[in-house]
């Protein structure tokens, strides 16, 4: 009885082995099953002393290559004098210095010789010697834009954003940690927030072929994304825009008509979608998950896939 019991037992699993290979064979996958399937988590904004206002708080020393160091895991020696170093490291950074101003008010404390011959270290001394630091004309560029008043040398532009872009690209290690380029669009109207984190894919050699388009060229969004159009239609390149802190635009990032004054329309939501395809969170330091997406589909140089050893 024993024997013709094993040989039953070993009877059905040996149909129910086959028709699980049948089964495994011609099992319909799940729909729409191509999507992100790992979670990535980093910051899309952050100051380091190349914007005029972080340095101008006190932070002298951190330049973007301690930003992405602290990122990426290192240990580095904060404003205060005391070593700092993340629990856990991040996957992505992108370091988004004011446009405005980029770099100058650094290399003003350090009376570098291209700023000395800028045009800007005499005014700014000025300004320095009546108030007892600097720091107006920053708010100026973005609250009450002059270009005559505010103009310093393209070349001096193409020389810091450069260095930028180029800092960018020694922390990238696809696989490991991504470095994005990038800058803070920072309008403000009538004392609204607009900011944009400009997010850039590709490496310096395309980055930096266009500056930064700054709020002191124009404070209206459309204005940057023409802009950027006009970026990845020279260079091929890919860019996107996120909206940062709209919560302190009391209700104008959000507005129901364009800050024209003309009213919306298909055409504008559609490009809108296009540059601004989600808005960064307020109080988290953390991505978007549609952003995460979009730069996916975009085939940025986020994470390879590869396993990432940071997390």
């Amino acid at each position: 009885m024993l024997f013709r019991t094993r040989k039953l037992t070993a009877a059905v699993l040996s149909v129910l082995t086959a028709a699980t290979a049948t089964a495994a064979e011609t099992y319909s996958p799940a729909v729409a099953s191509d999507y992100p399937k790992k979670a990535y988590f980093g910051d899309l904004h952050l100051h380091s002393n190349n914007s005029a206002d972080a340095y101008s708080m006190g932070n002298l020393l951190l330049d973007p290559s301690e930003a992405f160091r602290f990122a990426r895991g290192d240990e580095v020696m904060a404003s205060s004098g005391q070593p700092a170093r993340l629990k856990r490291p991040l996957d992505f950074l992108a370091v988004t210095d004011h446009a405005e101003f980029l770099g100058l008010y650094k290399r003003y404390g350090l009376r570098t010789t291209d700023i000395e011959n800028s045009g800007l270290t005499k005014k700014w001394d000025a300004i320095k010697q009546e108030q007892g630091k600097l720091f107006g004309p920053f708010p100026n560029i973005i609250i009450d834009p002059d270009a005559e008043r505010d103009a310093y040398p393209d070349s001096l532009k193409s020389s810091i954003w450069l260095d930028v872009t180029r800092t960018a690209d020694q922390y990238n290690q696809p696989g490991v940690f991504t470095a994005f380029s990038g800058y803070e669009w920072t309008s403000m109207v009538d004392g609204n927030n607009l900011h944009r984190c400009v997010i850039f894919k590709d490496e310096s050699d395309v980055v930096s072929k266009m500056v930064p388009y700054d709020a002191g060229q124009s404070r209206d969004p459309e204005d940057l994304w023409n802009a950027l159009q006009a970026f990845e239609d020279s260079t091929g390149g890919a860019v996107i825009a996120i909206p940062h802190n709209g919560n302190l635009s009391n209700g104008l990032m959000w507005d129901t008509v364009r800050l024209n004054g003309e009213a919306l329309s298909n055409d504008y939501a559609s490009t809108r979608m296009r540059w601004n395809p989600s808005p960064r969170s307020p109080k988290s330091r953390a991505t978007v998950r549609p952003i995460r997406s979009y730069l996916r589909a975009m085939s940025l140089r986020i994470l390879s896939a590869g396993t990432n050893t940071t997390s």
